[in-house]
């Protein structure tokens, strides 16, 4: 009886020792040993965790895994891969928010807005006011939106040249002109840059063999001699209408750079960008885009000539290669407002990269 009653109990210890074992495994495996990890972006797209895929379909996506080291591979199509490697504890959380950075691809553009864009006149431009343009006898150039014609000629008031400005009425005449500022000599050699509100201009005279910038204030009617080089070749205004880009050749040198000319204190800086100005976008004060060629000649010689697209840091004075494209340099480039695609001609043909979604 008693033999019975001390089997009875061990049996009873017995299972309450299974059950507590199988208890504290259980515990471990599905809390303790147990973690997760939480990814918010943009769906579709595909986790990797070590071996295991995980197709995610929606924006939050949570995977259950175990504690310790773990390496990620997150996978977009048309965008580029990101990698983590993280380190899990027992129950651990990992969240993170990822921004897929997307794949700039090229794109071929149909060819009646080629030539809008090899032409580079405004719209305006009409039989019309071509014939007004051709009776004005000067070079003219257009502010950014095209509403307005800048030139330089003989004042008949004083016989003197001046600058003169005229607006494209909505009947597509020119209005009367009005006259920014009076010079004592000739320019015969000259080109203009108008700056987004217009109320600054970049005078490059090229007259005398050298080329000297002045800085014109539409506004208050007066100018200033910024600096001279031995040849401007291009310029450029920022957005703002404070800053502007110049293409230049320095003394003793046949290559030609780029500066960056701060507009409040009007001091060059020079940038580490290979690259004409008819081959550069700006897309903000800190930042161009710009189609460069490759000068590697191993390279060139192996796999043909190649442009590289670049995304250059004005204040850091970083290159970041955004794609690559076979082919030799185009004759110019220009971004879209949205900044969306950067437009390029290739041997007779618009192009465009695709810079985001």
């Amino acid at each position: 009886m008693i033999a019975n009653e001390t089997k009875k109990r061990l049996a009873i210890g017995a299972l309450i020792l299974i059950l507590l074992t199988g208890a504290i495994f259980g515990f471990w495996k599905w809390y303790l040993n147990h973690a997760v990890i939480s990814i918010q972006a943009k769906s579709p797209y595909a986790v990797t965790v070590g071996s295991k895929n995980f197709q995610c379909k929606t924006d939050q996506c949570h995977i259950d895994t175990i504690p310790g080291k773990h390496h990620l591979t997150l996978k977009k199509e048309g965008y580029s891969d990101e990698n983590r490697d993280i380190q899990l504890s027992l129950n651990g959380h990992y969240d993170e928010n990822i921004n897929f950075r997307f794949m700039p691809v090229f794109k071929k553009i149909a060819n009646p807005d080629f030539f809008q864009f090899a032409a580079d006149l405004p719209e305006k431009q009409n039989q019309k006011l071509a014939q007004e343009l051709k009776n004005i006898a000067a070079p003219v150039f257009y502010d950014p939106s095209g509403n307005y014609i800048y030139y330089i000629a003989r004042n008949k008031n004083n016989f003197r040249q001046s600058l003169f400005s005229q607006q494209i009425g909505t009947d597509d005449h020119l209005k009367d002109p009005a006259i920014i500022t009076t010079f004592i000599r000739d320019i015969d050699k000259y080109f203009l840059r108008i700056s987004p509100a217009r109320d600054k201009i970049l005078l490059i005279d090229q007259t005398d063999g050298i080329s000297t910038l002045y800085l014109i204030d539409a506004v208050l009617k007066n100018r200033l001699n910024l600096m001279s080089f031995p040849l401007i070749r291009a310029a450029a205004w920022f957005a703002d209408g404070k800053d502007f880009l110049l293409e230049v050749r320095e003394a003793n040198s046949p290559l030609f750079s780029l500066y960056d000319i701060q507009g409040d204190t009007a001091t060059p800086e020079k940038l580490d960008l290979n690259a004409a100005l008819q081959n550069v976008a700006i897309a903000n004060n800190n930042t161009l885009i710009a189609a460069v060629q490759n000068e590697d000649a191993a390279q060139s010689a192996a796999t043909g000539a190649q442009i590289s697209f670049v995304e250059y840091t004005i204040p850091l004075k970083q290159t970041r290669v955004i794609k690559t494209l076979e082919g030799t340099l185009s004759d110019k480039v220009e971004l879209d407002k949205e900044q969306k695609f950067l437009y390029f001609l290739r041997q007779n043909e618009l192009l465009a990269l695709q810079l985001k979604e």
